[in-house]
C-alpha cells in the first residue's frame, strides 16, 4: 500500500473519544489502546483496518473495527487516521418511514400520507431485471412482486436491490 510508506507519527492524525465523532465509519486506521502501542503500529507500517463503528460518548472505548476474528466485538480507545474512505457507504434503513423519507427526497416529490408509495427497486445481480415494485411496507420489511409476491427485510433490500437510477436501498453513512 503506497500510504503506508508514507506514514509518518502525526499527533493530529490521532483520535480519542473526545474528538471521535470526526472520523467517519468506513476511514482506514490503526487502532490501539495506548499511545505506546499506537506509535509502535505506525512506525511498523502496520496495515490499516477498516473502522466499522464509533460507539456512543459514553464510553471510553469508542472505535470498533471490521474483522471476523473471534475479537470482532473488541473497541479500543486510540484511533491513528491512515486514509479517509473514498467511497459512499450504506447501512440498512432503520424502518421502512426512513425509506419512505428517503424516497421523497430522492424524487423530489412529497408522498401522500393516504397512499401507498410506488417504489421501485432493481436486483443487484440479474441485468435484465425491469424493475419491482413495492407494493406494501412492515416497520423492517416491504413487500414486492419479484416477480412473485415476496417479503424482504431491510438488510436483505440493500444487500440484493437498488433503486432503479443504480442507487444502493439504504440509507448513506
Amino acid at each position: 500500500m503506497d500510504t503506508l510508506k508514507k506514514l509518518r507519527w502525526d499527533r493530529r492524525r490521532v483520535y480519542t473519544s473526545a474528538n471521535a465523532d470526526e472520523l467517519r465509519v468506513g476511514d482506514k486506521v490503526l487502532l490501539a489502546d495506548n499511545m505506546e502501542c499506537l506509535r509502535e503500529k505506525v512506525s511498523c507500517k502496520i496495515e490499516p483496518c477498516v473502522l466499522l463503528e464509533i460507539r456512543p460518548e459514553n464510553e471510553a472505548k469508542r472505535f470498533r473495527k471490521a474483522s471476523a476474528e473471534w475479537y470482532e466485538g473488541q473497541t479500543y480507545a486510540l484511533a491513528f487516521l491512515v486514509s479517509e474512505r473514498t467511497e459512499k457507504m450504506y447501512r440498512p434503513f432503520k424502518d421502512t418511514k426512513e425509506l419512505k423519507e428517503y424516497y421523497q427526497k430522492m424524487v423530489g416529490t412529497e408522498l401522500s400520507p393516504l397512499l401507498v408509495p410506488q417504489i421501485w427497486v432493481k436486483s443487484r445481480t440479474d441485468k435484465s431485471d425491469n424493475g419491482s415494485m413495492i407494493l406494501g411496507f412492515a416497520i423492517t420489511m416491504v413487500y414486492m412482486l419479484d416477480p412473485e409476491p415476496t417479503g424482504c427485510s431491510l438488510e436483505n433490500l440493500l444487500d440484493k436491490y437498488t433503486f432503479m437510477d443504480g442507487t444502493p436501498c439504504g440509507a448513506e453513512i
